[in-house]
Parts: C-alpha cells; sequence; structure tokens
C-alpha cells in the first residue's frame, strides 16, 4: 500500500488468530468428523489408521484433520477459563485486531483493551463512506 501511495488514505482491519483453543475433539483424534459425529474408536484404532496412511508424518497433512485432546484447549485458553465452546467465559474467543488509518488516525501509542465485535466493523465503514447500511434487519 505504501509504495502505491495509497497507505495514509486506506483503513485497515486486522484481526488475528483463529478464535482460541478449541475442545471439540474430546478425547483427541485423527478425524474431525470421528470426533464431531461422537464416533467411538480407540487411540489404538486410530494409531492403526494412522500407519496405513504414513504415520506420524501424515499428521497435520491432508492425510488427517486431527484435533487435539480438550484438556489441551483447556491449556491453550490460558489464562482465561474454559474453551470457545463455552461462550459464558473468554476462553479463546477474544482476538487481537489492529486499525490502522495513518492519514486519518494517529496512533498515540497505548494499547485498547475494549471490546469490539466484527458486526461492529461494518457500520462504521458505512459511516466512513456516507453510504446508507443495505435494508434488512438490524440488530
Amino acid at each position: 500500500m505504501e509504495s502505491r501511495g495509497l497507505r495514509d488514505n486506506t483503513l485497515l482491519f486486522y484481526v488475528f488468530g483463529d478464535n482460541g483453543s478449541s475442545a471439540e475433539g474430546q478425547r483427541g483424534s485423527i478425524s474431525e468428523l470421528l470426533a464431531q459425529n461422537n464416533i467411538d474408536n480407540t487411540v489404538e484404532q486410530q494409531i492403526e489408521a494412522l500407519n496405513r496412511i504414513g504415520g506420524l508424518d501424515a499428521l497435520g497433512t491432508g492425510n488427517t484433520d486431527n484435533m487435539y485432546h480438550a484438556g489441551w484447549a483447556w491449556a491453550g485458553g490460558t489464562p482465561f477459563k474454559g474453551t470457545k465452546l463455552m461462550g459464558s467465559y473468554f476462553g479463546g474467543a477474544p482476538n487481537p485486531m489492529v486499525v490502522s488509518w495513518p492519514g486519518h488516525i494517529q496512533h498515540d501509542g497505548k494499547f485498547r483493551q475494549q471490546f469490539h465485535h466484527v458486526v461492529d466493523i461494518a457500520p462504521t465503514i458505512y459511516e466512513i463512506l456516507k453510504i446508507e447500511p443495505p435494508k434488512g434487519q438490524r440488530l
């Protein structure tokens, strides 16, 4: 953007993360579909299947759709309680967001702790562009 001379007049919202730890894996699985469909299988069955498709080297490739154990999800959400499956806690639900608009917003060097939701972004853009939001149900 800078090399094209567009940086100062470009509004950028950057949200990074994938909403934190997820406990859908219950006991862990080499197949997300097994876990999400509650299909019983043993660790031995998973190891046997994994060995047939390439062993440990297959983990994280297109040959598996592995999910870690729910206990690791709880640890991954630290210091928050719970995981992103539990709406009553912030366990992995918040993600950092950066807003940049150099020609219009001057950064004061401070980090903000307030919450925003993605539904706040579209109305902000409509207001900046001075356009009427699409007709439909408003929240």
